[in-house]
């Protein structure tokens, strides 16, 4: 997976690309890495704001977004 990353990686330094962008956000997610796939998807959009698939990422990732503070377990 590692691997994949990479080669994506070097992809965009190339040329800065939406659907890149997104598989490497897809690989993020199944690396448990939401912060990164977060971040990946919304530079998708900024390349292609219209890209479909991006779009329904990002909606996928606000859905599941956990909550910022668990209840109880703020500072005294």
């Amino acid at each position: 997976m590692d691997d994949a990353v990479k080669e994506f990686q070097v992809s965009l330094q190339a040329r800065d690309s939406a659907e890149v962008r997104t598989m490497l956000a897809k690989i993020y997610l199944e690396q448990k890495k939401p912060a990164l796939a977060r971040a990946e998807v919304q530079k998708a959009l900024q390349v292609a704001p219209n890209y479909p698939e991006a779009k329904q990422l990002l909606q996928n990732l606000q859905n599941s977004k956990p909550p910022d503070k668990k209840p109880g377990g703020g500072e005294p």
